[in-house]
């Protein structure tokens, strides 16, 4: 969806058609980002003790929403999960659901 969104956005010539199609992709990839954290949000409260989960989360947040800090967080909590250090984890059960969520953006 962004791949087609930058494809477009890279012609030399743009005509209106070109700027609404434009805008269908964004909104396209709105829409799958908002899919994507509620099924991570879903997978994250029914799976919370898979540390294969936060990684994979962690690569989301890193190379789609761009979001370093987040990444960083739950690869921490993901290793912490595999070594069995209860305070990381703990740190993260009152902030589980909230991080998922800001990320999306709050417009609905």
């Amino acid at each position: 969806s962004m791949k087609g969104f930058w494809r477009l956005l890279s012609r030399t010539t743009l005509k209106q058609t070109a700027v609404e199609d434009m805008m269908t992709k964004l909104d396209e990839y709105d829409h799958a980002l908002k899919g994507a954290h509620k099924e991570y949000s879903w997978m994250l409260e029914k799976y919370n003790t898979s540390a294969a989960l936060l990684h994979s989360y962690a690569t989301f947040c890193d190379s789609v929403l761009n979001d370093e800090l987040l990444c960083m967080k739950k690869r921490v909590q993901a290793q912490a999960m595999e070594s069995g250090n209860e305070d990381v984890m703990d740190d993260d059960k009152s902030a589980a659901g909230g991080d998922a969520q800001s990320a999306g953006g709050g417009s609905g």
